[in-house]
C-alpha cells in the first residue's frame, strides 16, 4: 500500500539531458562548463584539482558522491 492518495503507476519514464532543458536544465554540452564555472568559485580545491583530470562529468560526480575518499562537504557541494 502506498502513502499517495492517488494510483501510482510501476512504468518509468527515462529521458536524457534534452529533457530538462526544456525546464531550465543544461544540455550535455554545456554542464561541464556549469560544473568547472561552480567549482572555481568555490573553496574546494581537490574538486578542482579533481576536474582537472576528469572529462566525463557522469564519471566525476559518480566517483565524489558515492566513492569513500570524500566528506560530506565536498559531496553535498556537488
Amino acid at each position: 500500500m502506498s502513502n499517495f492518495d492517488f494510483p501510482v503507476s510501476k512504468t518509468i519514464l527515462f529521458t536524457g539531458a534534452g529533457f530538462t532543458h526544456n525546464f531550465g536544465g543544461f544540455l550535455s554540452k554545456t554542464m561541464w562548463t556549469e560544473i568547472h564555472n561552480r567549482l572555481q568559485r568555490s573553496n574546494q580545491t581537490r574538486l578542482i584539482q579533481k576536474l582537472k583530470n576528469e572529462f566525463n562529468y557522469e564519471d566525476l560526480y559518480q566517483q565524489i558522491v558515492y566513492g569513500i575518499d570524500y566528506s560530506s562537504d565536498e559531496k553535498n557541494f556537488l
